[in-house]
């Protein structure tokens, strides 16, 4: 059976400044991962923030722009570095 909605959305990202970003709906957490591998969470992003971010992913836009804009610029959003990924890229 498919679920109706899902929490968690996750997207491997076009740009060159984040390789990853992870929105949980119901927390409103971000997880981003960086293009470094550095990995960061963000608490009380609103939905609309995290929307903006994958349909610029999805409509090839500048999520790296929209993120600064949105989030990272945002003094109301707090985030925590989370440690450091492993980035293996497999061609």
């Amino acid at each position: 059976m498919k679920a109706l909605f899902t929490i968690n959305k996750v997207a491997r990202t076009n740009s060159s400044m984040i390789a990853f970003i992870k929105y949980n709906k119901i927390t409103k957490r971000l997880v981003v991962c960086f293009s470094t591998g550095a990995l960061y969470s963000y608490t009380n992003v609103p939905r609309q923030y995290a929307n903006m971010l994958f349909m610029a992913n999805k409509n090839g836009l500048s999520v790296g722009k929209v993120f600064i804009a949105l989030i990272k610029d945002n003094k109301d959003i707090p985030y925590m570095a989370l440690g450091q990924a492993e980035l293996e890229y497999k061609i």
